[in-house]
């Protein structure tokens, strides 16, 4: 965890004002899996993110969007266990 906590120190990243709607349980049963810890760090201390990462492009939806988003990406059907 430390060594995400270091890569996004780097960026001006947003706060989140309030915590997530969504519960972790709740995406967690649609998903099937347990989320990472700092997926979960992520979601309870930012909004989203979007930037370059060295040479590859990172976006980081906001969490309350994330299922929503990913139902619209199809992202369950062509990427089964992936957020």
């Amino acid at each position: 965890m430390e060594k995400f906590e270091e890569i996004l120190s780097r960026y001006k990243l947003v706060k989140r004002r309030n915590k997530p709607r969504i519960t972790f349980k709740k995406v967690e049963k649609i998903i099937g899996f347990k989320l990472p810890e700092d997926n979960k760090s992520f979601a309870l201390n930012y909004s989203e993110f979007e930037d370059f990462i060295g040479e590859q492009n990172i976006r980081l939806w906001n969490f309350d969007e994330i299922i929503e988003i990913n139902k619209e990406y199809e992202i369950f059907e062509c990427l089964p266990k992936t957020l």
